[in-house]
């Protein structure tokens, strides 16, 4: 006999009831002995037969099978009294091992489910992800748009920045480049120079998560600039910080 065969058999409950002959009793040992998955059907039973006498303690569980001579000829030859006890106790210890395991069997689905829900928003996530990156590269990649190198200056001087411009979207993303992280409590603002007025186009971070900052495209600016700001962002721009700025072909 193997494994499945055992497990389809019902020596495995007559085994746990005492019901087994010493031959059948090596036979599920030693199966059990190699296959962890017959170990777990044995310790759900056991589990099953405890709760069984847990909730009939007030009653003698039956246990004949302990005395029972262990020949196929001997158990044929018990009496109506004796088998009647066993057959009501297999019954029951079958109806509260086949709940247990309808419960665990219920608890792994639940966990399946959990898992493949973390899994959906997981794809989801990594899909929008790449959504989100094609759309960059399109974006990057479209004739009508324009790369402004902002070259670093004062403190940043040798660093720079780099804005993607495009009018006909009307969409500017901002590269930080090698621009060095603002100093504690301080922030960088972008500003767009139209006819001579600073506009702000929003304050950016650096270091930053997205390569690609989206900041407000300013119509008809002529030049993008980058000052140093509290961290809050100004107003009007701080002029002797300016850190960096680059000019903005014309639309």
């Amino acid at each position: 006999m193997d494994k499945e065969q055992l497990l389809s058999s019902g020596l495995l409950e007559q085994y746990v009831l005492g019901l087994t002959t010493e031959e059948e009793n090596q036979l599920v040992e030693a199966i059990a002995a190699e296959h962890e998955d017959v170990r777990r059907e044995l310790a759900l039973l056991r589990q099953a037969m405890n709760h069984y006498a847990h909730q009939h303690s007030g009653q003698a569980m039956p246990e004949g099978a302990a005395h029972l001579q262990k020949s196929n000829t001997g158990l044929r030859k018990l009496s109506g009294r004796v088998l009647w006890p066993l057959a009501t106790g297999f019954t029951l210890l079958w109806g509260v091992y086949g709940a247990m395991k309808t419960d665990i069997q219920h608890q792994e689905l639940r966990e399946l489910e959990g898992k493949y829900g973390v899994l959906q928003k997981e794809c989801e996530a990594h899909r929008h992800s790449i959504q989100t990156q094609a759309d960059l590269a399109s974006f990057i990649q479209h004739r009508h748009t324009s790369k402004i190198i902002l070259n670093g200056i004062a403190m940043c001087e040798g660093h720079y920045a780099v804005a993607y411009w495009n009018p006909a979207a009307e969409q500017c993303y901002l590269d930080m480049g090698s621009l060095p992280p603002a100093p504690k409590g301080k922030s960088y603002q972008v500003w767009g120079d139209v006819d001579g007025k600073m506009v702000s186009a929003g304050i950016v971070k650096c270091p930053s998560r997205n390569p690609l900052q989206e900041i407000k495209f300013i119509r008809k600016a002529s030049s993008l600039n980058i000052t140093l700001e509290p961290e809050s962002g100004s107003k009007e721009p701080t002029v002797d910080l300016l850190q960096a700025n680059g000019l903005v072909a014309s639309n």
